[in-house]
Order: C-alpha cells, then structure tokens, then sequence
C-alpha cells in the first residue's frame, strides 16, 4: 500500500507561502563526511566544493522548491545589490544537493 504524507506550510491571504521571501543561512552536513560539490546548474559541471566551514544563503521558496533535487546557493544573501546586479536580481553562485546541507533562519 502507498501512502503519501503531505505536509502543509503556512500561507498568506493571497496564496504565497510566507517562507519563501525568508532568508537561511546553510552549510553542508553531509553524512559522509565528504564536501557537498557545488556545480554551475542542477546535475552540472563542478564548480568547487564546500564543506562544513562554508556558509552559504538561500531563500526559503528554494527550499521547498528543489530543481531535481538541487537547491541554489549565494555566498551574500542574495538581495544584496552586487556590482553585476545591482537591482539586486543576481544568479545564483551555485548548486547543491538539498539532502546534504542544513539550513536555518537567518537573522
């Protein structure tokens, strides 16, 4: 028998979950020990790699929605103005896999 747990998030009157502008800090816990690859794009090339040391930001929408189980990364939170984006619509500075990092809320 198949069974399926939903597990519903809190959301605002219009429909937007109210985690998804919210920031989180992260860093890798892979159980292993190993460092967690961050790559260019979902299942791409290796960029480098990080380990527990490194912290890294996402927003909460990132969280709940993985792109085949990737999660992009920002070494500054992401809406800081950068001089490549400076109306603060930057690109990601990677990937990685979401089951091996863990995440808490930014202050």
């Amino acid at each position: 028998m198949l069974t399926m747990l939903l597990i519903a998030m809190p959301s605002t009157a219009n429909g937007q979950y109210r985690y998804d502008r919210m920031l989180f800090a992260c860093r890798s816990t892979d159980p292993t020990g190993t460092p967690l690859n961050r790559r260019r794009a979902p299942r791409g090339e290796v960029l480098g790699v990080l380990d527990s040391r490194h912290i890294f930001y996402l927003l909460g929408r990132d969280l709940r929605l993985p792109v085949m189980g990737y999660v992009p990364i920002y070494f500054s939170p992401p809406d800081q103005p950068t001089k490549e984006a400076p109306g603060g619509q930057r690109k990601p500075d990677g990937w990685v896999w979401k089951s091996f990092i863990t995440c808490e809320l930014s202050t």
